[in-house]
């Protein structure tokens, strides 16, 4: 399969020319280190934790992470910040 297919079907986010990598994957990098590092902890957790679940219970899972997620410190100063129009400061908590 090519890359170009590999996009079209959702196998891979991005296709870029081989010269250009470097700079969109330091671009994507920067884009993550900006959120919640607590959050994307929890969901990378949840994802491997789900890849061997079946569905039904892969989403029931998923509600509970969600719902753990939403009582962090974190998810309420990402809702501030985004009331207030501004950057939101990570508590990692």
């Amino acid at each position: 399969m090519d890359a170009e297919r590999a996009e079209r079907i959702g196998l891979v986010n991005k296709v870029v020319p081989p010269d250009k990598l470097i700079d969109e994957a330091m671009n994507l990098a920067t884009k993550l280190a900006s959120k919640s590092p607590i959050a994307l902890q929890m969901g990378k957790t949840a994802f491997y934790t789900m890849s061997d679940m079946e569905f039904e219970k892969a989403l029931e899972y998923s509600d509970e992470m969600f719902a753990e997620l939403c009582t962090t410190e974190d998810a309420l100063e990402g809702i501030q910040a985004f009331r207030e129009k501004r950057e939101p400061v990570w508590k990692l908590r």
